[in-house]
């Protein structure tokens, strides 16, 4: 599977996107992006689910810090996220 990854083609996302978002959905994605962010073309990810990954590791969960201490409601992207244009991997 890790061989595999190298031999795919790049892909474009959004500079600076957890998300990993192409930059034609930036205005669906629910990260934050600078002013005129542009496209990045990087390799695609392979991430690996660890064995015994709770829910919110895997689709992500609400900055806890963030709503308690500054009053934002920011999203801690999870390992789907992380996938985004990319491989998952499960560990079994």
């Amino acid at each position: 599977m890790r061989a595999l990854a190298a031999l795919l083609p790049p892909v474009e996302a959004t500079d600076g996107c957890p998300f990993a978002c192409a930059p034609a959905e930036q205005a669906e994605c629910p990260g934050e992006h600078t002013a005129g962010a542009g496209a990045v073309s990087r390799p695609p990810r392979l991430v690996t689910l660890p064995v015994g990954a709770s829910e919110e590791r895997l689709i992500g969960s609400l900055d806890i810090e963030a709503a308690l201490s500054r009053g934002e409601r920011k999203v801690e992207p999870g390992l789907l996220a992380a996938a985004h244009q990319g491989f998952f991997m499960s560990m079994k």
